[in-house]
């Protein structure tokens, strides 16, 4: 957001509503170590794609997982982290799937998944790819970063402001890096444009 104008918004809204403050680190977690929490047993499983140090945690006893942030919404997937990256999340939500819990909790809307979340997860992952199609519609004709944002085609329309421009663009940031490295798309004088073939 540095250069947008946007600066004092996210500054208050980060130390209003995430106010950060350094930690120290107690410990360090190893994917898949066990580690006992009075008389739970708890296995750490890192799952980048949202964030780098995405962690879940799964219960082998009382087989639940804990996905955090891969959601299962419809709305789909968040991977819009500087650091984060879509074959990532796709990577990490399939590998997610394939533990097998009974249970499956997550932290937005709807947080219990009984059984096999298989089918969830290619549903949720299937965002993804609509996301990209669309884009790649509205990249027909040279769109700015501006025109892109704003479109919407996370959000939907009526989602106005600086948050849901970051969130935007921050999302279709990766699908543009994906679609230039692939020889689908090209940037001119700040303009993006599906290569005609």
């Amino acid at each position: 957001v540095a250069g947008t104008g946007k600066e004092p918004f996210f500054r208050d809204l980060f130390a209003g509503k995430f106010p950060y403050r350094p930690r120290t680190v107690a410990r360090r977690l190893a994917d898949r170590e066990r580690v006992r929490i009075g008389k739970t047993e708890a296995v750490p499983v890192v799952a980048p794609g949202h964030t780098p140090g995405h962690l879940c945690l799964y219960f082998p006893s009382e087989g639940i997982l804990f996905l955090a942030d891969y959601d299962l919404t419809a709305f789909g997937p968040w991977y819009g982290d500087k650091t984060g990256g879509i074959e990532e999340f796709r990577r990490s939500a399939r590998m997610l799937a394939e533990i097998g819990a009974s249970v499956n909790v997550v932290s937005h809307e709807a947080p219990v998944h009984e059984g096999s979340i298989a089918a969830k997860v290619e549903a949720y992952l299937s965002v993804i790819d609509r996301r990209e199609e669309s884009l790649r519609e509205f990249l027909r004709r040279p769109r700015t970063g501006k025109d892109i944002v704003e479109r919407r085609i996370v959000y939907g329309e009526g989602r106005p402001g600086a948050w849901f421009d970051y969130g935007e663009w921050a999302l279709m940031e990766k699908h543009l890096e994906r679609m230039v490295a692939r020889g689908e798309v090209v940037v001119e004088k700040d303009r993006y444009a599906l290569i005609s073939s």
